[in-house]
């Protein structure tokens, strides 16, 4: 397990997981669910939908909350799947999607970790660093903007990163990609509003009142 410097895990957090992967032999990552505190002293409890994220449910769209604070991992999976890869900007995601491949990702169904959410951030240099971190990831893992919704969501989150980060033409070019897809959802409004030049604080905080994050 890991742990960043500004979370908090509950004193049951590793027992509980250590206690589901001696449960799930076959299981090779264990997370739970996360107490979200926010910039403005709000606490929002997410927890993921299932017991078990599959690889293909993250293909459908990220799980924020199963990321490098909250697994408990096998050493199994990092003989697998490989270590966190720090030529990788989003690093966690990446490796998850790698051990995903080889395993379900098992989830405790309560909040065992609290998480501090920074405070919000509207400069363009963080979107293009966003965008430019989200191609690599692509890149890397091609079938998150391969076909159906988990692409169409993938290519609005990317054409929001550009938009909020000034890059109109290449917003766009990503927008017209998630349409291609045919779904149409939060993201997907999001990156028109912020094409629409709708600033990004003002989404930034309405998403951040109802527990969300961008």
């Amino acid at each position: 397990g890991s742990l960043d410097d500004d979370d908090l895990w509950f004193e049951t957090k590793l027992s509980k997981q250590v206690a589901a992967l001696e449960a799930e032999p076959s299981i090779l990552a264990a997370a739970t669910g996360v107490a979200l505190r926010t910039p403005e002293g709000g606490e929002h409890i997410r927890i993921p939908a299932k017991s078990r994220v599959t690889h293909a449910d993250l293909l459908l769209g990220r799980q924020p909350d199963i990321n490098c604070s909250n697994l408990l991992i096998r050493r199994k999976a990092c003989e697998l799947a490989g270590m966190y890869d720090e030529d990788c900007s989003v690093e966690d995601y990446d490796l998850v999607l790698r051990i995903s491949a080889y395993s379900d990702i098992f989830v405790v169904r309560e909040p065992l970790i609290r998480q501090y959410r920074d405070r919000p951030l509207w400069q363009p240099e963080r979107w293009r660093w966003m965008a430019q971190a989200r191609e690599q990831l692509a890149l890397r893992h091609p079938d998150l903007v391969a076909s159906g919704k988990g692409a169409s969501v993938y290519c609005s989150k990317l054409a929001f990163a550009h938009a909020a980060a000034g890059q109109r033409r290449q917003g766009a070019r990503w927008l017209a990609r998630s349409l291609r897809h045919g779904h149409v959802g939060r993201w997907t409004l999001m990156a028109v509003a912020s094409l629409s030049h709708v600033p990004t604080r003002w989404l930034q905080v309405a998403v951040g009142r109802v527990g969300k994050s961008i």
